[in-house]
């Protein structure tokens, strides 16, 4: 019995050494994101996939990397090669662990982001997806308060459809769930009571209460965006977006 103590031991430093990896990775990945390097996030989430095999965690976060430098690239090309990898990765995460809500986060709104390149029954199914994978994630985690500003941001980009449009999809394609600005702002602020530290929570929530003619409410959520301490490189862009808005009021 002594003598198979060695190999025990081996066996639990090699598992040990893999976790070790694999979580060193995804910090050095994290923190690239963070610091709005997203290429260099993207080759470490990579390595560590390719390395490690799949890893669940790596997979939604390489999808996160990849549609936040699909975001902020002006090559249309290069963005739908982004998004269609991010929503393939955020899918593998899903797959990989049905009880994790960021795979479902990122699926919705990596879904959301190739709509922008799709037309017709396509881009309405990728419409439908943001939806139920984001209530998805909610339903697996109720603090996910960024499943909460992509569902508010979906109710909100529908009811802004023009009556024409709406009515095309209703009677070509049989139409979208239900969605109102109410909804949006309601969603928002449940987002917001979770982080009311993240900037894009305000910035979205004041851009929905434009839209429905509540200047003085946008007004007070863009104050508080701009106000806020970025915490990453994409926060510092959310806070000058809000202030260039505010000095418009």
């Amino acid at each position: 019995m002594l003598k198979s103590y060695p190999s025990f031991l081996i066996l639990l430093l090699t598992i040990s050494s893999l976790v070790f990896s694999q979580n060193n990775h995804i910090t050095i990945g994290q923190n690239y994101y963070q610091n709005g390097e997203y290429q260099k996030a993207i080759n470490t989430f990579e390595e560590n996939l390719a390395k490690e095999g799949f890893n669940y965690e790596s997979l939604w976060r390489l999808s996160q990397a990849q549609c936040e430098f699909g975001n902020s690239l002006n090559d249309e090309d290069k963005k739908e090669e982004l998004y269609k990898s991010a929503l393939e990765n955020a899918k593998k995460a899903t797959e990989l662990n049905k009880q994790g809500d960021m795979g479902f986060a990122y699926f919705a709104i990596s879904s959301g982001r190739m709509a922008i390149f799709k037309g017709g029954k396509e881009k309405l199914q990728l419409s439908k997806d943001v939806k139920s994978y984001a209530e998805k994630a909610i339903q697996l985690n109720s603090k996910n308060d960024l499943a909460y500003h992509t569902l508010a941001r979906w109710n909100r980009e529908v009811t802004n459809l023009s009556w024409m449009k709406r009515m095309a999809i209703k009677v070509i394609y049989d139409g979208l769930p239900e969605a109102s600005f109410e909804k949006a702002v309601e969603l928002f602020q449940r987002a917001i009571s979770i982080d009311p530290d993240y900037n894009n929570h305000h910035l979205e929530l004041a851009e929905t209460y434009k839209l429905m003619g509540q200047k003085d409410l946008a007004k007070k959520e863009l104050e508080i965006a701009s106000s806020l301490e970025p915490k990453s490189a994409k926060e510092k862009v959310y806070k000058q977006i809000a202030t260039e808005k505010l000095a418009k009021f």
